[in-house]
């Protein structure tokens, strides 16, 4: 407080906040204060009426609906014809060594074997808005299964190998489950605990079903995967997400996020987090190889992994992240930072990487 009344300074990050924005909010306080000295008896919901328009901060004052694919295939088939030999997921493996090892799959690949797994899903009944549960291990066979899901226009329900049998047996069940993709290492502690019916990927005979792309019969409104909660509280409760929210924020993203035809995104969440359906479908939106491999691949030495496979964008959280050195991961271009409140540590060690590179 001074003589002439009130002054304020505002202490901010230029490299977070533009000059305008913050010189908005300080008209916007100053607007505040001063109408309510002015009309005391001035409700809290008519505070609008303090400021105008000219100083009210609305967001998409008139809302159009995102021109968007119509499926979240369509990225991997658009790919498929115009850069077959493209690697889209990259998997990696620890060898007895201790060295790494590779498998790929190219889009034409990813694309093909997806179609044979959404065909056969669709001889079995499989319809739009169904669910089908995927319970394995990350690997190339849950990527192409949460493809094939989406192919045949239905909904994933990812669930990651070391999920209780007991939680499996409720989720299943309280999802009206009929049929739970799975590989060699899951299926023998599933088959005949649940009541789906456990199809093994790794040893499901597609070749008589065709490699052609599935004819689209779901709408950008039908459903595109489930997730539950953790259950702490109680029983688990699932939420069902369609594709319309999904394919809007890709379209969103992809002139957000830094991206070339080189970039590599590591996909390190867990599927059974929704954060994983971003770095799935956008890398694959935007034409990018996925690196992937199990959770102690990636995190036994997270800084070599990322150097070795010459990632270029990573998502993790702030606790994640706060474990990298981004001076000794050169070839990091962008870290996407979600899951947890971005710390301060985290923020200053990285904040400087697009100016470095």
């Amino acid at each position: 407080p001074e003589e002439e009344g009130l002054k304020f300074d505002v202490t901010y990050q230029t490299n977070v906040l533009p000059e305008r924005q913050v010189r908005l909010l300080m008209r916007q306080i100053e607007g505040l204060v001063g109408g309510m000295i002015e009309t005391p008896e001035l409700a809290v919901r008519g505070v609008a009426q303090i400021l105008g328009n000219e100083l009210l901060s609305i967001a998409n004052p008139e809302p159009k609906t995102m021109e968007t694919p119509e499926s979240l295939a369509a990225a991997v088939e658009g790919m498929a014809l115009s850069n077959p030999d493209k690697t889209a997921i990259e998997f990696v493996i620890i060898n007895e060594l201790g060295e790494y090892e590779t498998e790929t799959a190219t889009y034409e690949q990813l694309n093909e074997r997806a179609n044979q797994i959404a065909h056969y899903l669709r001889s079995q009944d499989v319809k739009t808005d169904h669910l089908v549960a995927i319970c394995m291990d990350k690997s190339i066979a849950l990527y192409v299964s949460i493809l094939a899901v989406i192919k045949a226009g239905a909904g994933y329900l990812p669930l990651t190998a070391d999920t209780p049998l007991e939680r499996i047996q409720t989720i299943v069940k309280d999802a009206g489950v009929n049929i739970c993709l799975t590989t060699a290492t899951t299926t023998s502690c599933l088959d005949g605990n649940t009541d789906a019916r456990i199809v093994d990927v790794d040893t499901l005979d597609t070749s008589a079903l065709s490699a052609e792309n599935t004819e689209l019969v779901s709408t950008p409104e039908n459903l595109a995967y489930a997730v539950f909660t953790s259950g702490s509280t109680g029983v688990p409760k699932g939420v069902l997400v369609n594709q319309a929210p999904v394919l809007a924020n890709l379209e969103t993203l992809k002139s957000v996020y830094p991206h070339s035809e080189a970039t590599r995104l590591l996909q390190s969440c867990s599927q059974g987090f929704d954060v994983s359906v971003f770095e799935i479908f956008w890398t694959w939106t935007v034409g990018g190889t996925l690196v992937s491999g199990t959770k102690n691949t990636i995190f036994s030495d997270i800084e070599k992994l990322v150097n070795d496979r010459g990632v270029t964008h990573l998502s993790l959280t702030s606790t994640v992240a706060a474990l990298i050195d981004p001076s000794k991961v050169p070839s990091v271009k962008v870290l996407i930072q979600a899951g947890e409140a971005l710390t301060g540590k985290v923020f200053n060690a990285w904040a400087g990487l697009k100016d470095k590179r």
